[in-house]
This record gives C-alpha cells, sequence and structure tokens, in this order.
C-alpha cells in the first residue's frame, strides 16, 4: 500500500543492495517487505513524538481513513515544521539497519 510518505524513505534504493547478497527474488521481496514494515513503524513513532498527545487520535483516525493523502504532511508541518527531515532521517536508519545486517 502507498503512504503519504513513501517518496521519503526511499525504499526502492535498498534493493540493489540485496541483489548483491541474496540469493533470489523471493529472499529480496521478503526483506524489502520488512523493512517496509520496520520503516512504518519508525515513522509513526517519530510522527507521535513531534505531535502534540492531544493530537494523535486526530491524526491516526486521518491516516487510517486516507493513508496516501499527502496533506498529512500539510498537517504534520504545522507541528513540525522540518517533518520531512525526521522522516527521511528514520528511513534512512532503518534501510541502513538492514543493509548492515544482510552484509554480516
Amino acid at each position: 500500500m502507498k503512504l503519504f510518505y513513501d517518496h521519503l524513505t526511499e525504499l526502492d534504493s535498498v534493493r540493489p543492495h540485496l541483489e548483491r547478497y541474496l540469493p533470489d527474488v523471493q529472499h529480496i521481496d521478503l526483506v524489502v517487505d520488512e523493512i517496509d514494515s520496520a520503516i512504518t513503524h519508525e515513522v509513526m513513532r517519530v510522527i507521535l513524538d513531534k505531535l502534540p498527545h492531544h493530537k494523535h487520535e486526530e491524526f491516526i483516525l486521518a491516516f487510517k481513513n486516507d493513508p496516501r493523502d499527502e496533506h498529512h504532511l500539510v498537517y504534520l508541518r504545522q507541528f513540525e515544521p522540518e517533518i520531512e527531515t525526521h522522516i527521511v532521517r528514520a528511513g534512512r536508519s532503518i534501510r541502513q539497519r538492514f543493509i548492515d545486517a544482510v552484509h554480516e
């Protein structure tokens, strides 16, 4: 499923790294799915950390209603003007952890 922040997490950039170390497409797809899930959890943690507590439910309901709506970023910028930077960092950190684990 496409999410409003997917363009910030650069999930596709991890596939070439995985292709060097994993034996087949099924393994690569499995790891990409795991990375995607980990990124989703970390991005939500970052968002909820930056969002005032009394706005959590409002955001979660709006996100659940339409997870692709890029207006979520407009909403989040009201509370954290650098939210995109935080999302990019979260995605980069998760991607790197998985790449490092595959290299081991």
